[in-house]
């Protein structure tokens, strides 16, 4: 057999070979699976502000039925979560803060009963709000001590040094594989927006400084991070575009309803309200740390629902604790007087101007203020029981009386405007005053015309103002009455100056009589 010459053929075999070998090294490319990118679903259940609302309550004036209740919302969390979990969906709970202080069963435990009402429920987190420390800061220690559930707070230091207080963050792997992280942020307004000396051993960070040192860390092995804010909806705005890390933002301390999530940035954005009137459902789908909403509702909380029976008996047992006593009735009314939020932290209001007028008289003063952040309710027409008393007036403020300048007080009151005038829309400044031996006018964002008891404001006399002690501590931002040349403690709390007064009065009949005018 005569043998095959390969001279003049190596080009030609050559590139047969390099086929022969592409095609083997495509054959192999094409048996190697693509990455998967893995989708994880998540139904995140959520309420903020709930400010101790655990009994139905009457939401609006002449309301038939009762809204809220803490029983119903748990009936329907746990319906909700049994549900999630046959069909393999994870659920978190998580509130956004400001859970305790705002009513009488609240007021009356120091937020014990709360406690004892989410541990029941299984709340799997929450931020730590401003209102966290009304009964002062060794009360809230004692609370996160009882809680079974983790405070997060990312931005509360001690005052003079670098440790944190609080637990900043929260890792968690639910039983879908999800790794989730969650971190708290509570408002820097909370020295002024809580009693000052509730809070004098810490000091409130910079949001974005706090978020920009932990988030790097709770992002660190999980796939999902979740905000819980107490810092109210503007800034919750201001977080999404600073950090598009974060994927779901679950925002309280503004008492903002949205129907719908907001979408800044590629962060959701959520807010469900206020006092438990509302349970957020908001269903994502998470896939390379990025949240893709599914599905969202807002559950309205109303007369009717079922409740579930074991957080019905708990709420129960402490609500007959104190029933007796708040059931009191101490006076009557024939006028309805408007403690709401909307009007009381924008105008005069007929309670807000008597409360004003009742801690003047107490402190032989010749003018008071007091900020309508102290009124956290409306007194229905009819009978008023000591419960009713302590829903407006939850917060154990005293009376105090100050010299203070007409200098210092235009200033006081030019504060109080600006705080009113330049509070974003849907927001309401709780530093707004409500006043009495004053009156004025205020045309195109400016005092006109102040009057102290019918004569002209002068500058550079000394009057005696009465007011809380919130207030002259410097509350809302108000240094003018920090700085004041004398300081008085009556000792009397306003609720028991409004408790007596009711008593004595037997019927009230108070107008608002036109002292604030808007021109």
């Amino acid at each position: 057999m005569a043998a095959i010459s390969m001279r003049g053929r190596g080009p030609t075999i050559l590139i047969v070979l390099f086929f022969l070998i592409w095609g083997a090294c495509s054959e192999e490319k094409k048996s190697l699976p693509l990455p998967e990118i893995t989708k994880r679903q998540l139904a995140i259940l959520y309420f903020g502000d709930f400010h101790g609302h655990l009994t139905p309550f009457t939401r609006f004036y002449g309301d038939a039925e009762k809204s809220g209740g803490f029983a119903r919302l748990a009936r329907l969390i746990k319906d909700i979560r049994a549900k999630n979990a046959a069909e393999g969906v994870d659920t978190l709970v998580v509130s956004s803060g400001d859970n305790i202080q705002g009513t009488p069963l609240s007021t009356a435990f120091r937020g014990e009963a709360e406690i004892a009402a989410f541990n029941l429920l299984g709340l799997d987190a929450s931020a730590i709000g401003n209102h966290e420390f009304d009964f002062g800061a060794d009360r809230l220690l004692q609370l996160i001590e009882q809680a079974k559930f983790p405070f997060l707070s990312a931005s509360i230091y001690e005052f003079n040094g670098p440790d944190l207080i609080f637990k900043p963050y929260l890792k968690r792997k639910m039983a879908n594989g999800l790794r989730v992280g969650l971190i708290g942020l509570t408002t820097p307004e909370t020295p002024i927006t809580t009693h000052p000396a509730n809070v004098a051993a810490y000091r409130f960070a910079y949001p974005p400084l706090s978020l920009q040192r932990y988030l790097p860390q709770v992002q660190r092995d999980t796939d999902l991070v979740i905000l819980l804010s107490h810092l109210g909806i503007g800034d919750d705005k201001t977080m999404a575009n600073e950090f598009p890390g974060i994927g779901v933002i679950i925002g309280g301390h503004t008492h903002t309803l949205l129907a719908e999530p907001l979408l800044q940035n590629g962060v959701l954005i959520a807010h469900a309200g206020d006092r438990g009137l509302y349970l957020g459902r908001l269903d994502v789908e998470v896939m390379q740390g990025r949240a893709r909403m599914i599905s969202h509702r807002l559950i309205p909380i109303r007369h009717g629902m079922p409740e579930d029976p074991e957080m019905a008996a708990l709420v129960g047992s402490y609500d007959r604790r104190l029933s007796a006593e708040i059931a009191r009735v101490v006076g009557q009314s024939a006028v309805f007087l408007d403690g709401e939020r909307e009007s009381v932290r924008t105008q005069e209001t007929n309670l807000g101007s008597l409360i004003a007028d009742l801690i003047r008289l107490q402190a032989e003063a010749d003018v008071a203020v007091i900020n309508s952040g102290a009124i956290r309710s409306s007194i229905q027409p009819g009978p008023v029981t000591l419960g009713d008393v302590i829903s407006a007036l939850p917060m154990d403020n005293h009376v105090v009386r100050l010299e203070v300048t007409g200098e210092q007080l235009l200033l006081v009151l030019a504060r109080s405007i600006k705080g009113r005038l330049t509070c974003p829309p849907g927001q309401y400044f709780g530093g707004f005053l409500q006043v009495s031996g004053l009156r004025f006018g205020i045309q195109n964002g400016l005092l006109k015309d102040v009057q102290v008891n019918g004569a002209p404001l002068v500058l550079s006399k000394t009057y005696r103002l009465a007011t809380n002690d919130f207030l002259a501590a410097g509350g809302d931002g108000y240094k003018e009455l920090k700085e004041a040349a004398s300081y008085y403690d009556t000792g009397v709390t306003l609720r028991d100056l409004f408790v007596n007064f009711v008593a004595k009065k037997g019927v009230i009949a108070t107008t608002a009589d036109g002292r604030i005018r808007f021109f």
